[in-house]
């Protein structure tokens, strides 16, 4: 096993500190609700690591309090390098497998995070895969109409050299010509559910969560809507990925 470099091991720390200090609101303290509606957006070991990393810093004193401050995360997160990860590295050539075996579960897990990261990066994330991650992100958030309904991954290889996002669509679903489609910028589309509609902090945070996966995945992220002489429609939140395909999300939409 190659080593694991410590600074790619605080990396995945930092990270997922950072997914507390993104779960909280603008008082600058994460409760167990604001915690519980931030997992739901991860998965896997990142998920695992930050559900293990807010128990740590919130038993930090030996009791367990309703919430963290930001300043008890940034603490919580310097003790973890030194302690959990920098002494377990003994000769400071980078972590050996026996020194991560002698690790607590929280320093094992980070190791773990940092060889998914690093994996991630090496192999670039396909449109299919992408549009899943979006699914998972937007779990419990819903397109408002007069029907809510939940968005779904949405995935179409890359469209013929000068067919635009609206035309592929119209292409790929047999979308007749005289039904109208027309785009709106997804900024707008995230302001309006982040800022106006008055949605709960938990539903807000997946919200900006969604938009900041998107604008690091994808270009020219937009929202495609069926016109209103179709009562019972669909909505694209989508983008362009690297390898050129259409991706994001999908949602039926009824306007009467």
């Amino acid at each position: 096993m190659t080593r694991i470099a410590k600074n790619d091991v605080h990396a995945a720390m930092a990270r997922v500190a950072q997914h507390l200090t993104d779960a909280g609101g603008a008082d600058g303290k994460v409760t167990r609700s604001e915690m519980r509606a931030k997992l739901e957006t991860l998965q896997g070991t990142e998920r695992t690591l930050a559900d293990v990393f807010f128990q740590f810093v919130e038993r930090r004193d030996g009791i367990a309090n309703n919430a963290v401050t930001d300043r008890e995360i940034s603490a919580a997160l310097e003790y973890a390098k030194e302690k959990l990860i920098n002494k377990y590295d003994t000769n400071n050539n980078g972590l050996s497998k026996g020194e991560i075996n002698k690790m607590s579960r929280t320093g094992k897990l980070a190791v773990q995070l940092a060889q998914e990261i690093k994996a991630a990066k090496d192999t670039p994330m396909t449109g299919e895969a992408m549009a899943k991650k979006f699914e998972t992100i937007a779990s419990g958030l819903y397109h408002t109409s007069e029907s809510d309904a939940p968005y779904k991954a949405f995935y179409l290889p890359k469209p013929a050299d000068g067919t635009n996002t609206v035309d592929a669509i119209r292409a790929a679903l047999n979308i007749p010509a005289n039904v109208e489609m027309y785009e709106d910028h997804a900024d707008t589309y995230f302001d309006y559910n982040i800022y106006e509609i008055g949605l709960g902090a938990g539903d807000v945070a997946k919200f900006q969560d969604l938009r900041k996966a998107m604008d690091a995945n994808l270009r020219n992220v937009t929202l495609v809507q069926m016109g209103e002489q179709v009562v019972e429609g669909k909505a694209f939140l989508v983008g362009t990925a690297p390898d050129g395909s259409i991706v994001g999300l999908v949602a039926d939409r009824i306007w009467t």
